[in-house]
């Protein structure tokens, strides 16, 4: 794209804001047609950078308005920093503009304020902010009262401490009841977030311990290996606590409260279900970014575009 008429390609953009000049990988993620498109890349690779310089390429075409972006992270202060670069490089598109036009028409510095539509600011937030937000605006429609309580981490421990307290049914795992609390709370966040129910994971569980337990590794072998033994059981175990996560999200339900995993589910099942949700806005966004962990070594961001607001769990 850099070089094209009328287009400003991502290295002169550089150069024009006095920046590095970006990579050819760079290149290719800032100048990328408005389409859903992963990213993958270590840390300390210039995510952020990357990121900001594809929404200022956009802006700055005329691709999309400040107002129509979309930006999620996992943090206050990743999406803080994110924030301020975005407002940072469109006060200087603006300037840059004004100034240009100062120039081809003779003038001097040219009019700031004739560019101040660049200078709009995007919407940037954390999952569970915007999460938040989605629920607060259409909880409705998934029988979500507005009055929930959301519920912290020391809240959810004390409910689901309740439910293992109280819990009369068979119980095949041999564990301390703290560590069956720890793991009621994690399963039920991680089901949460994959949009599944405890009814289908424990279903899913069982069928890949027996597949494991199923295939032995020798003829002569009777038993599966030690390591495989643990995973198998690992997973039984896993399987054994559904029913705990399942009264554990009635609990819930029961003190109209929720947690922040069930927040994002809403907000996904909102995004995903109804149409209207995508455009509940003046300008729904045209074009959303969103980074998330995949590795412990990488991150990965995601950048969609013509795609109504959406949550990625």
């Amino acid at each position: 794209m850099s070089g094209a008429e009328g287009v400003i390609g991502a290295r002169e953009l550089a150069a024009v804001l006095g920046k590095p000049e970006p990579t050819d990988q760079q290149v290719a993620v800032i100048e990328a047609p408005l389409e859903p498109m992963l990213v993958v890349a270590g840390a300390g690779s210039g995510k952020t950078a990357t990121m900001t310089d594809r929404v200022v390429y956009l802006v700055a075409n005329e691709i999309v308005a400040p107002s129509e972006i979309l930006g999620l992270t996992f943090t206050r202060k990743a999406a803080s920093e994110l924030a301020g670069r975005i407002e940072r490089h469109l006060r200087a598109l603006a300037r840059w503009r004004a100034a240009r036009d100062g120039v081809e028409g003779g003038g001097g510095r040219g009019d700031v304020d004739h560019h101040a539509h660049l200078t709009e600011r995007p919407r940037i937030s954390t999952y569970n902010a915007y999460a938040g937000q989605l629920v607060n605006d259409h909880g409705v429609r998934l029988g979500i009262e507005a009055d929930q309580t959301l519920l912290s981490e020391a809240g959810r421990y004390q409910v689901a401490t309740q439910v293992v307290e109280r819990w009369s049914g068979d119980l095949d795992v041999a564990k301390a009841p703290i560590t069956v609390v720890r793991a009621v709370v994690t399963l039920a966040g991680e089901l949460a977030e994959h949009l599944t129910t405890p009814e289908a994971a424990a279903a899913e569980l069982h069928r890949i311990a027996d597949g494991l337990a199923d295939a032995l590794p020798t003829a002569r072998k009777k038993e599966p290996y030690a390591d495989v033994a643990k995973v198998i059981t690992s997973l039984r175990d896993r399987a054994s606590l559904m029913p705990l996560v399942a009264e554990f999200a009635a609990g819930k339900r029961a003190r109209a409260a929720m947690d922040f995993p069930d927040q994002v589910a809403a907000a996904a099942r909102l995004a995903r279900e109804f149409t209207v949700v995508g455009q509940g806005s003046a300008t729904p966004p045209a074009s959303s970014c969103s980074t998330s962990t995949r590795t412990p070594r990488s991150r990965s961001w995601r950048c969609c575009a013509r795609c109504s607001p959406t949550v990625t769990p």
